[in-house]
């Protein structure tokens, strides 16, 4: 039986031989991502072709996550590339040094004209901190709050400030484009700060024939305050807990976390939980039992994916990563409880009560599976998201099963001659659930689906294999 909670992991050094992506793929994972904050498009494009290659072999659909940098905010050359900073001292962020005032070069005025008199920044991943005394010509004067060595270009977080850039930048913009030609699957779009960051993804694929699902990435406070608009923009959000976790007071981050899972339940926007979840298996072959009761909370909290960052794009024991990953999140689904309401506003009427229905006859008859033939999606989705206990097998038209693959407890299943009439549909969904080895013949299952075309028709039907 294979995992519901969908699993993420980054490609990198350590998968990128068909081995061990292939190891992968056996232990769980269901989509790839791909870092354009790290490599050139030569390598990105070699990795689409690896995963196809090992989705083909393994006879499953892997889906193609593209995570777009965004606009990285970072310091400048430092001479001699690196500065050592204890606490208490006084530090000039400036483009230029003056007098002999401690210097962090500060390209980029924006980031200077958004500072105040007590804003906080933070640098190097969190590892300083600095507070802002007063800010004149061009130039900020802090206190540091902690003893730190920064090395050149390191990041910048800006937790206070109200910054004017945006969140798709015109290295986005190419990145984009390459993506849409190697026809990824979902695109991630980093520091949303508001819905308008989202649109103008969406403006710039408008002409593309096959257009990703967009995944809104949290990670700063100020999207936090316009939560509702942003997941209603978006077809997924991620919570990345990495940048999150230093623009807000590290107590807060796990109330963010499940605030934005929250939201995302309201909405029936699919979600995923990010950063450090397997951190210690970078370098050892076992998990902490934290980051296992971490897993386990994110399931129960209600998230539709859960993502590896190092652990397999750098670490030394990617397969048992998601090994480990997978064997958590299966435990812990074991303890989830159907949610068999159909308020969300995501969908049709017609899709939601589809949906309710078969997951409440599913429950009923012991069901071995729902079966959802699906031609827009949506009524995989509604079902999808009543998280149902047994698994739920999406027909689909060829090519589009990578698509589902962030669909929690959903196995994509290509069907070529899918058609509409409904004789043919519930042949189809007996022969996949068969195929699949989710049921046996005289055992069975719940086939789910609206109708198009057919006026008001609707189908909730249990039938034996």
């Amino acid at each position: 039986m294979w995992n519901k909670t969908s699993i993420i992991c980054t490609l990198g050094p350590a998968t990128s031989h068909r081995s061990t992506l292939s190891a992968c793929i056996s232990a769980g994972m269901d989509i790839a991502r791909l870092n354009f904050s790290h490599g050139d498009l030569a390598q990105h494009r070699g990795f689409i072709r690896l995963v196809r290659e090992c989705s083909r072999r393994a006879g499953r659909a892997i889906g193609i996550l593209q995570d777009l940098p965004g606009p990285k905010l970072r310091a400048g050359k430092i001479p001699g590339d690196t500065l050592d900073v204890r606490a208490g001292e006084p530090v000039l962020l400036a483009p230029r040094p003056q007098k002999s005032l401690k210097h962090l070069p500060f390209p980029d005025q924006r980031l200077i004209n958004a500072l105040r008199p007590g804003s906080d920044i933070w640098l190097s991943d969190g590892m300083a901190h600095l507070k802002v005394i007063k800010v004149k010509d061009g130039a900020a004067l802090c206190r540091s709050f902690s003893h730190a060595v920064l090395r050149s270009h390191c990041g910048v977080n800006l937790p206070d400030a109200r910054l004017s850039i945006a969140a798709f930048t015109a290295a986005d913009r190419r990145f984009l484009q390459f993506g849409l030609q190697q026809g990824v699957d979902y695109v991630a779009v980093s520091f949303v700060s508001s819905a308008r960051d989202l649109k103008a993804v969406r403006r710039a694929m408008s002409r593309s024939p096959k257009k990703p699902l967009l995944v809104a990435k949290i990670e700063r406070s100020q999207a936090l305050q316009n939560l509702p608009a942003i997941v209603r923009e978006s077809d997924a959000v991620m919570v990345a807990r990495g940048d999150l976790g230093v623009e807000l007071p590290f107590s807060q981050v796990p109330f963010a976390q499940k605030e934005i899972v929250s939201e995302c339940r309201r909405q029936g926007r699919p979600v995923i939980v990010a950063t450090q979840m397997l951190e210690s298996m970078i370098s050892s072959p076992r998990p902490t039992r934290a980051e296992m009761t971490d897993i386990a909370n994110a399931v129960l909290d209600g998230a539709d994916a859960v993502m590896l960052s190092g652990e397999t794009s750098v670490g030394k024991f990617p397969r048992e990563a998601v090994a480990a990953l997978a064997a958590v999140a299966c435990e812990a689904e074991a303890h989830l409880e159907p949610h068999v309401c159909c308020d969300y506003p995501f969908a049709s009427r017609n899709a939601r009560a589809i949906a309710a229905s078969a997951v409440t006859l599913a429950e009923g008859i012991s069901a071995r599976a729902v079966v959802v033939p699906t031609f827009t999606g949506d009524t995989a989705r509604c079902v999808s998201h009543l998280k149902p206990r047994c698994p739920v097998v999406a027909l689909c038209a060829p090519g589009r099963e990578s698509r589902l693959t962030i669909l929690w407890g959903v196995r994509a299943y290509p069907s070529p001659r899918l058609g509409r009439e409904p004789r043919g549909i519930l042949a189809a969904s007996r022969g996949a659930a068969l195929r699949l080895g989710l049921a046996r013949p005289g055992e069975p299952i719940v086939v789910s689906c609206s109708l198009p075309g057919q006026g008001d028709g609707r189908l909730a039907a249990a039938v034996q294999v």
